[in-house]
């Protein structure tokens, strides 16, 4: 009996198979129960044998591969009865059906094959009958042999539908992997025909279209062309014609084409040779083609991104950033729209947008360079200082020539005190650009901060040959010779930056302090003055000309200044200071005390004010507390010989000549020849008080 399937013949076929392969098993599990000196006998079902039926089988399963076209499959099989049998014609001509099949032939050309698959169950039921009347003639031997044969065929058979369960999931995994690719390829295709349709869409509408469009194009190119040569009004009467050809009802292709010529004509319009009128009429064109543009289809990204680069250059930047805002939103795929959205954002200071942006662009565009130096320059204006670092050094890894990006490192690397890190980046500017009065300047400065004033100097004058004028090299230049006490080579420089910039209170107070320091007075009074006409609060040049007033002995005019000073700083040592011996000098004592105090609470440990303090209570007559005084400063500081002699005449003052001759002995053991005169004058004193007691 013959019956057709209609279920998974796939499936079937292998379970058949797997259970005459579990046959083929029991079989070898009794002959190894058996006596070992008997061959196993071979089964036959219907008169054929296990190989002959699996063969069978095996061609079947090739017959429905090869009707539902699955090539591949029906080959392997093929190759398994090949291996075993080199010389099968069955195989081979089946083998060459299916090549023949895979290289386009049709089904119907090979007869062998059909849309049914009938499988022969009679022969099916009658090598189950046989297994089953072999099991019985075996269980007939011995009843523990039947007992072990059943277990172990038991075994197989769950062994062979394991097996079968098995390979019907297998099958089915990889029916349904195979359905899957079928589907993604599927869609893929499905895709890349969207994709194509959507670029060929107008093109393929009719010929006539097709022609307009070819004809378009044709202008445009020519238009270009022009552009490339210079002839602008050549180049602007092509993409007049390419604007009047353009096919009616076909906005999209319009509207691209119209900002393609806008987009040539404002590219144009940035080259540097071109003459200003032409630049001026390609801008022109160049913003009527992107309206034009825009009105066949308003989401147009590259004619936005014309009009705003247009107004840009007109420095109309809010129009600029709507214009550029919509470039961007429209093609977010195109990292220059972010990056000149993000210029404009910076100039307008919205900080917190250009750093989205130039976020963006970096991302799109991650090796431009430019992108990533106006990056770092948003997040210093946003006090960001270490993201910027960052993006400065990522700016100069993509391009080691990009100059600006070394200076703006080395700016932020000093302010956070990387003097080392600074010095390196000015340094790398300079290998750029040797003659950079910008990274000379700044080198210099980083030098003069760590006090390694020879090298500032070197930097400095270096960039004086460069640009022997710039006030701010010369101020530097006088400052750093200052700090070394070339006085005389500083004054011409501190001169010139003064002269240069005679609004500048502090070149004003710098060309005084150096003049003051070559002692020409005349000349530091001068400057100090003008300094306090622009600045009336500027402390030092307050202090430093009150100085100079109690120096010459006019404490009256110096007090003037002085009195300013203390009221600009109170906590100002030298303001303080110099204010109480103005008014020791004015012999008011005990102002001047006040203000020695106050002086030593900003300075506690300062000698020179406690010595000013125990003068001033000297000549008080508050000797006690000059006494005390005094000795404070020698149990500090016993070689202060100063403090030997006053301390001598306080004693004196206070009746104790035998105390003061013994602080002037000390002095004369200490140095015999200072003061010399006024010691001997002063212990011959003592000398005569004493004879004088003596005698009394």
């Amino acid at each position: 009996m013959r019956v057709s399937l209609t279920r998974n013949p796939v499936f079937i076929i292998a379970g058949i198979i797997l259970i005459i392969a579990a046959v083929a098993i029991i079989f070898a599990v009794k002959g190894c129960n058996g006596s070992l000196s008997k061959k196993t006998e071979t089964t036959y079902i219907n008169g054929k044998s296990p190989e002959q039926i699996e063969r069978e089988n095996t061609i079947s399963l090739i017959k429905l591969y090869v009707e539902k076209g699955e090539y591949d499959r029906a080959m392997n099989l093929l190759d398994g009865l090949l291996i075993k049998n080199k010389n099968d014609e069955e195989a081979l001509a089946m083998m060459d059906e299916i090549l023949a099949l895979k290289a386009g032939a049709s089904l119907d050309q090979f007869p062998r094959y059909s849309q049914t698959i009938n499988l022969n169950t009679q022969e099916l039921e009658s090598a189950i009958k046989e297994m089953q009347r072999a099991i019985q003639q075996q269980n007939a031997q011995t009843q523990l042999a039947a007992q072990t044969q059943k277990e172990a065929a038991d075994k197989a058979l769950e062994a062979a539908k394991k097996q079968a369960e098995a390979a019907e999931r297998e099958a089915a995994l990889r029916e349904e992997a195979r359905i899957e690719e079928q589907k993604r390829q599927q869609k893929l295709a499905a895709e890349e025909a969207r994709r194509k349709a959507e670029a060929e869409e107008l093109a393929k509408k009719n010929a006539e279209i097709q022609k307009q469009m070819n004809s378009v194009n044709d202008q445009i190119a020519k238009g270009k062309a022009e552009l490339k040569l210079g002839n602008v009004s050549s180049a602007i009467q092509y993409f007049n014609a390419a604007k009047q050809m353009l096919p009616k009802g076909e906005a999209k292709f319009n509207a691209q084409k119209l900002a393609e010529i806008a987009g040539a004509l404002y590219e144009k319009s940035t080259d540097r040779d071109m003459a200003q009128a032409d630049k001026t009429a390609l801008s022109e064109e160049a913003g009527k083609f992107a309206d034009s543009a825009i009105e066949h289809q308003s989401g147009i990204a590259e004619a936005h991104y014309v009009k705003g680069m247009i107004a840009a250059d007109s420095k109309n930047f809010d129009l600029a950033l709507a214009e550029l805002t919509k470039a961007a939103q429209n093609d977010g795929t195109n990292g220059m729209y972010f990056y000149e959205l993000a210029k404009i954002q910076y100039r307008l200071k919205k900080y917190p947008d250009a750093r989205s942006s130039f976020e963006t662009a970096t991302k799109i565009l991650p090796s431009f360079d430019s992108a990533w130096y106006n990056l770092g320059m948003t997040l210093k204006a946003m006090n960001r200082n270490e993201e910027a670092i960052t993006a400065f050094r990522r700016t100069k890894e993509l391009n080691p020539n990009h100059l600006n990006s070394y200076l703006q490192l080395g700016s932020l690397l000093s302010a956070k005190r990387d003097y080392n890190g600074a010095i390196e980046s000015y340094q790398g500017a300079l290998k750029i650009d040797s003659n950079n009065g910008t990274a000379l300047r700044s080198l210099g400065s980083v030098y003069a901060s760590r006090q390694m004033f020879v090298q500032a100097e070197d930097c400095y004058r270096k960039a004086l040959t460069f640009s022997s004028d710039d006030d701010a090299t010369n101020y530097n230049l006088s400052n750093v010779l200052y700090n070394q006490g070339k006085f005389e080579e500083a004054f011409p420089y501190a001169k010139k930056a003064a002269e240069k910039k005679p609004s500048d209170a502090v070149y004003q107070y710098n060309y005084g302090l150096v003049a003051e320091a070559c002692g020409d007075t005349d000349t530091a009074i001068l400057s100090y003055s003008t300094a306090l006409k622009i600045n009336p609060k500027h402390l030092k040049a307050n202090v430093n000309l009150g100085k100079i007033y109690l120096d010459s002995g006019d404490p009256d005019t110096a007090l003037l200044f002085l009195q300013t000073a203390t009221g600009v700083d109170p906590k100002s040592f030298e303001a303080v200071n110099n204010l109480a011996c103005a008014y020791l000098a004015k012999k008011e004592y005990e102002k001047a005390i006040e203000n020695f105090k106050a002086a030593l609470s900003i300075d506690s440990g300062n000698q020179l004010a406690k010595t000013n303090l125990a003068n001033a209570y000297a000549s008080a007559g508050q000797y006690d507390l000059a006494k005390q005084v005094y000795t404070e400063i020698l149990q500090k500081d016993s070689k202060n010989k100063d403090a030997y002699i006053e301390l001598a005449k306080v004693c004196m003052a206070l009746k104790n000549n035998s105390l003061a001759e013994g602080y002037l002995i000390k002095l004369q053991s200490i140095d015999p020849q200072y003061r010399a005169l006024e010691v001997k004058a002063l212990l011959a004193n003592i000398a005569s008080v004493t004879s004088a007691g003596d005698a009394n």
